[in-house]
């Protein structure tokens, strides 16, 4: 069968050899002789394809006869590689090619990265600076009144001291300090002695040293009392002595400070940080006290002012010459920005409680009653003010909202 095949294989060849070879001749005798010949026009086509299938054929048969002689054997076939050179044509019907030198290059986006820089925030507003004059600005409104303590004038248990005096101004007790629990504390100055009184009940303790309090006593936000007492001579100068009470313990002073002493009276102010005392730092001491505004009190030239800073701004107050006198208070300025001013309307005999506010308005309330604490004192807590008021011949210590 194999020498069957070859023969065959051999004949093809050799007629494919002569075909050529009289095509060649042909080609050299001239374009007549390839028109003339049998391989020419439609025979040139059929003479072609009869070529193709004769070796499609041949290889066929090849392979058959391999795999015959092999019998049963497990092949592996090989695999051949075939090396060919070709110029690409254009096609729109080209597979992409999967080699990684030719993959397309494809332009791809950076991830999104959060920016860890934060957003521009909104810059807080400029400080306002106005002046307004208080006529213009000020309403009336109203102060509730609320009696929190009664005493007749005496020395003994529910009794405050009064001086009997007909050519002077009397003694009386500065006006009461109302702590935070409810505790009222009240300078005796008459009767020599702190009264404090606890859920309606006074218990009396004398003053150290028998020496009394030269300014209007304040408590801080935790209800540390603070006085100034007295004057002693130390050396060459005189002094005054600044006492502490915690706790609401009036028995005895848990600190003292000396400072210099003032002629008559003295005035005591509590600020974030710092004691005050004649507008000087007291060393060593430092309350409890919120943030408040600044006030500067300018009552006594022409034009009156009042200026009140806060934090973001700043506010004065024009006070017209009119017939209703002010008079600033120690220890106005609360946390919630609000300044008490005193007020008396002399052609009525009216007295006012105005609280300036941080909006640039006012709003005054009336008072009727008539402060008998000393030196004209008032007392401002966080929940109003304080003031000792003489009723029909009792002392009352009356508690007023602020001014709404």
């Amino acid at each position: 069968m194999s020498t069957s095949i070859e023969d065959r294989l051999a004949a093809a060849g050799h007629e494919l050899d002569r075909r050529i070879a009289a095509r060649v001749a042909r080609t050299a005798s001239g374009p007549a002789s390839i028109a003339a010949s049998p391989m020419g026009g439609g025979s040139r086509r059929t003479w072609s394809l009869i070529a193709i299938g004769a070796v499609a054929a041949t290889a066929v048969v090849v392979g058959t006869v391999l795999l015959t002689r092999d019998g049963n054997r497990s092949i592996t076939p090989a695999t051949s590689t075939i090396t060919a050179t070709t110029n690409p044509l254009p096609s729109s019907t080209t597979s992409p090619s999967t080699s990684p030198s030719t993959l397309p290059s494809t332009s791809v986006p950076p991830a999104s990265v959060p920016s860890t820089s934060s957003a521009p925030t909104t810059p807080p507003a400029p400080p306002v600076h106005r002046t307004v004059q208080l006529a213009d600005v000020m309403r009336d409104g109203v102060a509730q009144r609320t009696v929190l303590y009664t005493a007749d004038v005496g020395a003994g248990v529910n009794q405050l001291g009064r001086e009997d005096c007909q050519e002077c101004e009397p003694t009386t007790p500065w006006t009461p300090v109302l702590l935070p629990d409810g505790t009222l504390v009240i300078a005796d100055m008459n009767n020599s002695r702190w009264v404090v009184v606890r859920d309606g009940a006074p218990a009396a303790h004398p003053f150290p040293d028998g020496r009394v309090p030269i300014a209007q006593p304040v408590a801080d936000d935790d209800g540390t009392v603070y006085s100034v007492d007295g004057y002693y001579q130390a050396g060459p100068a005189q002094v005054s002595v600044v006492s502490i009470y915690r706790d609401g313990d009036l028995s005895a002073p848990a600190q003292q400070v000396d400072v210099p002493a003032a002629r008559v009276f003295s005035r005591l102010e509590l600020r974030p940080g710092e004691v005050l005392v004649n507008g000087s730092p007291v060393p060593s001491l430092s309350p409890s006290i919120l943030p408040l505004p600044e006030v500067t009190y300018s009552l006594n030239r022409f034009p009156a002012t009042i200026e009140v800073r806060w934090a973001n701004g700043a506010t004065t107050w024009g006070i017209p010459p009119t017939d209703l006198s002010l008079t600033g208070l120690e220890n106005a300025a609360q946390p919630d920005g609000n300044v008490i001013v005193d007020g008396f309307d002399w052609p009525t005999n009216t007295q006012y409680l105005i609280s300036l506010k941080p909006d640039g308005t006012a709003v005054r309330a009336k008072i009727t009653g008539i402060n008998m604490g000393t030196n004209g004192s008032t007392s401002i807590s966080p929940t109003g003010i304080i003031r000792l008021e003489l009723v029909d011949g009792r002392f009352e210590v009356a508690h007023y909202t602020f001014p709404t």
